[in-house]
C-alpha cells in the first residue's frame, strides 16, 4: 500500500531531479541543494513515508517506500527522471532504478552503498525515545538536554532537533513517526532489493565517512555495470552539507553530461 508523500518544487522548467533524503530527515534538508539547482531543473524535494509532512505507515520496506516514490512521479507526469538519494534515501532511489528502470535515467547515491549495514543507531534511538516519554512535549533546550546523555556530537543532537516540531499549539513532538522506524529499523539496515542496473550511476562519498568503504566495491560492481566513485576530501556522512561547495561542483558537472 502505498502512502501519499508530501514534496516540495523548485523550479518549473529542465529535466526533473526528484532528492530522497536520510534517515531522521526531511525534504527540507536538501532545500538549499535544490534551491542551487532549480534555475535548470524541476527540483522535487520529497519526504519518505514516516518522515517530514508525509503520511505515517506502518511499514518500511525499500519496495515500499520506492513504490511511494513511483506513485508520486506518475501523480506530477514525471518520467525519465534523475533521482538523488542521501544514506536511506540512497537505498530507496536505488530499488527505484532497480524496480522501474524505465522510470530513471540517471541515479546518484550519497554515501551509501548497496549492503546491509550492523545495527548503530541505538543510541539515536534510545535518546529519541527519551525525549518523547520523558519529555514529550517540552522545548527544544529540554529535548537537547535529554539527547545529550545518549548522543555526544551536538551536529547530531541539531539534526535531529530539526523535527522537533510544534504539535498543536501545546508544544514540541518529533515530526517523523519514531514507532514505525524504530520497529523498521532492522528492514531500513538491510540491502535493498535489487536486480542489476545499467543506467548512468554515480556514488558520492565522504572520505571522513565508513558508509562507502573500498571492501564495499566488489557490491557495487555486482549490481551497477556504469557506476562511478567519487570521493570528496575532509567530510563525512553529511557530505553534501559539510562541503556544500564541493559537492555542489560535482552535482553541476554530472547533470550537465
Amino acid at each position: 500500500m502505498t502512502c501519499q508523500l508530501s514534496y516540495n518544487r523548485l523550479g518549473d522548467s529542465g529535466p526533473a531531479l526528484v532528492i530522497l533524503h536520510g534517515l531522521f530527515g526531511s525534504a527540507d534538508n536538501w532545500r538549499a541543494v535544490g534551491k542551487a539547482l532549480s534555475d535548470r531543473h524541476q527540483v522535487i524535494l520529497v519526504d519518505l513515508r514516516n518522515h517530514g509532512q508525509s503520511p505515517h505507515c506502518d511499514d518500511m520496506s525499500y519496495r515500499d517506500m520506492a513504490n511511494d516514490v513511483k506513485a508520486l512521479c506518475e501523480g506530477l507526469s514525471l518520467n525519465s527522471i534523475i533521482v538523488m538519494g542521501h544514506s536511506m534515501g540512497g537505498k530507496v532511489a536505488m530499488t527505484l532504478a532497480s524496480e522501474y528502470p524505465q522510470l530513471v535515467k540517471t541515479l546518484i547515491v550519497v554515501d551509501i552503498a548497496p549492503k546491509g549495514y550492523a545495527p548503530h543507531h541505538q543510541d539515536i534511538l534510545a535518546g529519541l525515545k527519551a525525549v518523547q516519554s520523558e519529555s514529550p512535549y517540552g522545548s527544544r533546550s529540554q529535548a537537547n538536554d535529554i539527547l545529550s546523555r545518549f548522543i555526544k556530537e551536538d551536529r547530531v543532537r541539531q539534526f535531529l532537533l530539526k523535527s522537533y516540531v510544534p504539535d498543536l499549539g501545546t508544544g514540541r513532538t518529533w515530526q517523523f513517526n519514531l514507532n514505525a522506524v524504530s520497529e523498521g529499523y532492522m528492514s531500513i539496515a538491510e540491502a535493498p532489493p535489487l536486480n542489476p542496473i545499467t543506467i548512468p550511476t554515480y556514488f558520492i562519498r565522504g572520505e571522513q565517512s565508513f558508509y562507502i568503504a573500498e571492501d564495499d566495491i566488489p557490491i557495487i560492481e555486482t549490481y551497477f555495470a556504469h557506476y562511478h566513485l567519487i570521493s570528496i576530501p575532509n567530510a563525512g556522512h553529511w557530505v553534501h552539507a559539510e562541503q556544500f561547495a564541493q559537492f555542489m561542483q560535482i552535482i553541476d558537472d554530472l547533470l550537465r553530461v
